[in-house]
């Protein structure tokens, strides 16, 4: 009797050749996560219905000059990690002119006040400088609050950062656009992908930061990108749950679903296959719909899951004055759907008293 193999997805030609002459069959492992096309058609059908809005930031950056930003995005897109982590301390505070902002909005807030405070910390020499108690510093609020978790880790992200440009003999991040010659992925010059995959911080596979830096370019700077096809989702813990909820994506491994309803922390295998199913999803939603590419998409998903499919409330058939969804997209959903979530129709969980969360990982990826 024949003995079985699994043979890994990207094994070589020559080595599944090799096996078969050894009498082996042939067996490819069942994938953790699978994408739900139909799911992804019934999404898409939704998205049809309204213009979906450009990728953009909501918040003004008072002082910063449009000059500075890709050096300023490029460093705190490095520590934009872990801000509301399951089970940990959420990242806000209070800004100078008063408000408070959490997460992501807080991060590139509080960040931009520190660099037009002090421009030498939007400089490769100035990140090379940081220690754990600066970047601490940096972040405690005006109230004298600090909320900002792995000061460490963080700061040696930035510090590897200005190294890595002090290294190289550049001012940052607008040399890495003229040396890749505008394009995303390619070997010859090195695509802006491939270069920024050379930093510490922007190491991980599913390339969640760089796609994040790249959209925040090209909508914030002007960066125009000769392969923009090639541009993919920067996909977080927040995209993730509202894809699981959604249905687009299915956990097809048992154990790796009771590892998610226990709240107990993944692998970094098992963190990488539920994300690359996530940005496969967009992409394949992306495609469906044939006029918004998966990086405006994102910032739909985005915002929508951040705001009205959080971990222990969510909005399903209504959405409240409080909501924090920007004007943009409740104008936008409006047309379809005045009250409900706008997914509410095709949403797998809408209306179900268990709804799964995200995975836990703790990782400087995302």
């Amino acid at each position: 009797m024949a003995q079985r193999l699994v043979v890994a997805w990207g094994a070589s030609v020559r080595r599944r050749e090799k096996a078969e002459k050894r009498g082996f069959i042939l067996e490819r492992p069942l994938a953790m996560v699978t994408l739900d096309e139909g799911k992804c058609k019934q999404v898409a059908e939704i998205l049809r219905k309204i213009e979906v809005p450009p990728a953009n930031e909501d918040d003004r950056l008072p002082g910063m000059e449009v000059t500075n930003l890709p050096n300023f995005y490029l460093a705190v897109v490095a520590i934009c990690h872990q801000t509301s982590p399951q089970g940990g301390v959420q990242l806000r505070g209070q800004l100078a002119d008063g408000t408070e902002k959490f997460g992501w909005d807080y991060l590139r807030s509080r960040w931009a006040e520190r660099v037009v405070a002090s421009p030498s910390l939007n400089t490769p020499s100035g990140w090379a400088q940081l220690q754990l108690e600066d970047v601490e510093a940096l972040f405690v609020d005006e109230l004298g609050r600090s909320s900002l978790t792995d000061c460490a880790g963080r700061a040696s992200l930035l510090r590897d950062l200005g190294e890595h440009f002090r290294t190289a003999g550049t001012k940052g991040a607008a040399d890495l656009l003229i040396r890749s010659e505008s394009r995303l992925e390619s070997a010859v010059p090195a695509g802006l992908y491939r270069r920024l995959a050379e930093i510490r911080a922007y190491r991980d596979p599913v390339r969640k930061k760089s796609s994040f830096f790249l959209e925040l370019m090209r909508s914030q700077c002007g960066w125009q990108f000769v392969d923009v096809e090639n541009l993919s989702a920067p996909v977080d813990y927040h995209e993730v749950r509202g894809h699981f909820r959604l249905g687009t994506v299915v956990i097809e491994d048992p154990a790796l679903l009771n590892a998610i309803n226990a709240g107990a922390e993944v692998t970094p295998e098992q963190d990488v296959a539920i994300r690359s199913a996530v940005s496969k999803a967009i992409r394949r939603i992306s495609e469906l719909l044939s006029r918004s590419d998966v990086a405006t998409l994102h910032y739909l998903f985005w915002n929508l899951f951040r705001r009205c499919c959080g971990r222990s409330e969510q909005h399903c058939g209504s959405c409240g004055a409080a909501c924090g969804l920007p004007d943009r997209y409740r104008q936008a959903f409006a047309s379809v759907n005045a009250s409900a979530c706008l997914l509410n129709a095709v949403c797998s969980s809408a209306g179900a008293e268990h709804k799964l969360t995200e995975h836990r990982c703790v990782t400087d990826y995302y």
